[in-house]
């Protein structure tokens, strides 16, 4: 953990938040944050989970999500209130990553096109990763990570 970072008071960054090539075991929690204006994880090589109690409350991102290039090897509920996705979301060329369990699965409405591509140890979706999607505005692709007849969406 990360004693000296007291992130308690923190609940929007109109900006971006963006984790890139940190060489740390794990992100601090930033437990009262509520809105973002982009997040991207990149270059993420020492971190290999994004757990829910790092952005619990978490309900809407103004621009994309992005997962970059990571070493990151599960998506298991990271985001427990995330509802709105104003942008685009990219899970890509993460070649540790095996599962995507509950990933998005609170997201109700994502503006531009989900991408999930080149996750190469990424053999298939659980039906929970867009568990509570009713609408997205661009185009869902899933490709060179998975066979489309092992793809679950529910």
């Amino acid at each position: 953990m990360h004693p000296s970072l007291d992130t308690s008071n923190l609940r929007f960054v109109e900006g971006s938040f963006k984790a890139e090539s940190i060489n740390i075991q794990e992100l601090p929690a930033f437990g009262n944050l509520i809105q973002v204006g982009a997040m991207k994880f990149y270059k993420l090589t020492t971190i290999t989970e994004l757990i829910d109690r790092m952005f619990p409350k978490l309900e809407k991102i103004d621009g994309n999500l992005d997962i970059m290039q990571t070493s990151l090897t599960t998506l298991s509920h990271p985001f427990p209130a995330l509802k709105f996705i104003q942008g685009s979301v990219s899970i890509s060329d993460n070649n540790n990553l095996i599962t995507l369990d509950s990933a998005l699965s609170f997201v109700t409405y994502i503006k531009l096109d989900v991408r999930i591509h080149g996750n190469h140890k990424l053999k298939e979706l659980s039906s929970n990763v867009f568990g509570s999607m009713s609408k997205c505005d661009g185009d869902i692709v899933i490709g060179s990570m998975i066979t489309t007849s092992k793809a679950n969406l529910g």
